[in-house]
């Protein structure tokens, strides 16, 4: 288990989770020193990495830097703890670890305590405000043998779909090469944009494969998060086919029938009527939406449910290929 600290990913920038500080972090710490962050496993870096034995072991062993995990013996600055942690993160993450010195070899030969409350502090700023677009990452305060406000900060940067990011006050694109950061060459940034997929088109309005194709949500109206109007819009340049719309959070329970799907058809205490929503309405695929047209539909939502979620829209174009939009959602209006 880490502790969550940075921002969020995907548009609009999110905001910082308040710190829990490096007195309830090392007790995060020390409470779950048995959990296997699977990020770890998923790069082949040491499971106990983020313990003092496991500190303690990689100067014992001698590790070496990789792709995926990189040593810095002290923080000269943001803009450089920026630059390190976009690179990791336009590589499909990595662990950087702060207070062990390298050789020339880049293999961990040291280890340098650091003030735990002030390179937390410093990490959370790069994610935040030196990276474009801001860096989600998980922070794990490793206090060292004598005084538990110094030891060793485990950053983590989990694996991003937002890629590729930028040091925001360098204006450079990094990503790891070996062991060490290399700008991105313009064929590698062209792929980073491109593996973004729909998303990055429909985000900078670019045509992308068939003709440009992007099917898109919008709230039109709530009551209180549960009894929603949504329009679900063609924005793209050819005709889009089975139309289906989903939460990745909760079940949505759309209108029974067409006639529900707008209020002029029901007295208004009938909308609120569990029984006329149902989570596969018979007009549900969408059989198609021209370029430039739109349907409204209702649906219905359970008490609680959390009000931000990810809407998953999924359409084909006229050549049978499958497109899927994942947005950031709110069930309130903003």
């Amino acid at each position: 288990m880490s502790v969550l600290l940075a921002v969020s990913e995907g548009p609009p920038a999110g905001t910082v989770i308040r710190s829990p500080g490096a007195q309830e972090a090392r007790r995060l710490c020390t409470d779950t020193l048995g959990t296997v962050n699977p990020l770890y496993a998923r790069l082949g870096i040491p499971a106990d990495i983020d313990t003092l034995t496991g500190i303690q072991r990689l100067i014992n062993e001698r590790v070496s830097e990789t792709r995926h995990l990189d040593f810095k013996r002290q923080l000269n600055n943001v803009d450089d703890l920026a630059d390190d942690l976009s690179a990791l993160a336009n590589v499909g993450g990595g662990v950087l670890i702060i207070g062990i010195g390298t050789d020339k070899t880049d293999r961990a030969t040291s280890l340098h305590e650091q003030d735990l409350r002030v390179v937390e502090q410093q990490a959370v700023q790069a994610a935040r405000d030196g990276i474009d677009e801001p860096l989600r990452i998980e922070l794990v305060a490793v206090p060292g043998g004598v005084n538990p406000g110094r030891g060793f900060l485990v950053i983590a940067v989990p694996p991003s779909d937002r890629t590729p990011h930028i040091s925001a006050n360098k204006g450079r694109v990094l990503h790891r090469v070996g062991t060490h950061n290399k700008p991105m060459t313009r064929r590698e940034l062209g792929a980073a944009f491109a593996a973004g997929g729909d998303l990055f088109a429909i985000e900078f309005g670019l045509t992308r494969g068939y003709g440009g194709s992007a099917v898109i949500c919008e709230l039109l109206d709530t009551t209180g998060g549960m009894l929603n109007t949504i329009k679900v819009a063609n924005t793209g340049t050819v005709p889009a086919t089975d139309i289906s719309v989903e939460s990745i959070v909760s079940t949505i329970f759309w209108a029974k029938d067409e006639d529900c799907r707008s209020d002029e058809s029901r007295d208004f205490m009938s909308l609120f009527d569990r029984d006329h929503y149902v989570p596969d309405p018979p007009y549900l695929p969408i059989w198609m939406l021209p370029s430039g047209s739109d349907v409204i539909l209702r649906c219905w939502r359970e008490w609680g449910s959390p009000q931000q979620d990810v809407l998953q829209v999924t359409w084909k174009t006229p050549d049978g290929q499958v497109h899927t939009n994942e947005q950031s959602w709110s069930w309130v209006p903003r």
